[in-house]
């Protein structure tokens, strides 16, 4: 077990394409804050803040711009996080102290407009602190490569990890849900306008057996997946399902940070023949 995390840097290909495209969500992320910044950091934020006592060391740093005054003080987590992953997408090899920095600006980010988060920025949190260990291994090999290959193979496998166990806990939770058991959760939800539009308001009348039998579709996915995902034979056509339920939520429930994450995960179980397998 020790040398598969020493030996190599896992994922190489897949890991290239997951930082850059993560760092696209963080810079489209940043342009959507600045432009709504009056709305969501300004002095008439629909947003309420409230500083409260000392949390403790650890907790605190992730709530230093929620327990700022100013209302400038966003601007100084919100620019230096899109440069940071401007940065590290026109250059891979960005240093792990810079991601870290970027994960730490963005946890504040988000626990300033924690009340407008979904799902998909509390994976993003996630996500991005791998993000900090995932890297390519050195042309010139050295006695650093071993210590960069453990925290690559660490990072690569946080990621693969955390989206099973998003899954399974997912769905216990559905599992113990009485909408979900039913057959009712998705219909329930797109009847809620701001989760719905005119047409799959329209479709929910006319065909509820359909929306019934996603209900249960859903459910089964995520309860098997960190098992299915890894039988090769029906890995492309079972992540497939999955991409499409995801763009399902961004387009036709409006979630599309957490529709958006969910599917940048899926590059890490694309299968790849040249690619190492856990």
């Amino acid at each position: 077990m020790f040398h598969y995390f020493s030996d190599q840097m896992h994922f190489q290909r897949r890991s290239t394409v997951f930082k850059k495209l993560l760092y696209i969500l963080v810079l489209v992320k940043s342009v959507f804050w600045l432009s709504h910044y009056a709305l969501y950091f300004g002095e008439n934020s629909i947003i309420y803040t409230k500083p409260f006592s000392n949390l403790g060391i650890i907790q605190n740093a992730a709530f230093l711009l929620h327990q700022m005054n100013s209302n400038n003080a966003g601007f100084f987590f919100i620019l230096p996080a899109l440069l940071i992953a401007l940065a590290g997408f026109f250059k891979f090899r960005i240093l792990i102290l810079t991601d870290l920095l970027l994960w730490f600006l963005v946890v504040n980010i988000h626990n300033r407009i924690y009340s407008t988060m979904t799902g998909g920025e509390v994976l993003m949190n996630q996500l991005l602190f791998f993000n900090a260990f995932i890297g390519f291994a050195s042309k010139k090999p050295s006695s650093f490569s071993t210590y960069q290959n453990i925290l690559h193979n660490f990072g690569s496998l946080g990621v693969i990890f955390q989206v099973c166990f998003v899954y399974l806990f997912s769905a216990l939770a559905k599992l113990q849900n009485e909408s979900w058991l039913s057959g009712n959760a998705i219909i329930e939800t797109l009847q809620v306008a701001h989760y719905s539009t005119p047409f799959l308001s329209k479709a929910v009348l006319t065909l509820p057996w359909l929306f019934v039998a996603l209900n249960y579709i859903v459910m089964l996915y995520q309860l098997f997946f960190p098992v299915l995902v890894w039988i090769r034979k029906i890995k492309k056509p079972f992540i497939a399902i999955g991409i499409l339920m995801h763009l399902f939520i961004v387009f036709g429930m409006g979630l599309v940070t957490f529709g958006s994450v969910m599917i940048l995960t899926y590059i890490y179980f694309w299968p790849l023949k040249e690619e190492s397998r856990i």
